[in-house]
């Protein structure tokens, strides 16, 4: 999904593991949050309300 979203030119596209999703998260504040949650990363994961 994040390779489809980059190429559209009026958007930034930041793609992170769930380990380091939440600093990242804070540290853009993005307008919009996707989440794969069948990653193998995502097992373990914080409600997506503390992401995004």
């Amino acid at each position: 999904m994040a390779e489809w979203l980059r190429r559209e030119p009026d958007l930034k596209v930041y793609d992170t593991p769930w380990r380091s999703a939440a600093a990242r998260a804070r540290a853009v504040r993005p307008d919009v949050c996707a989440a794969d949650l069948d990653h193998a990363d995502a097992h373990g994961l914080p409600p997506l309300g503390d992401l995004c």
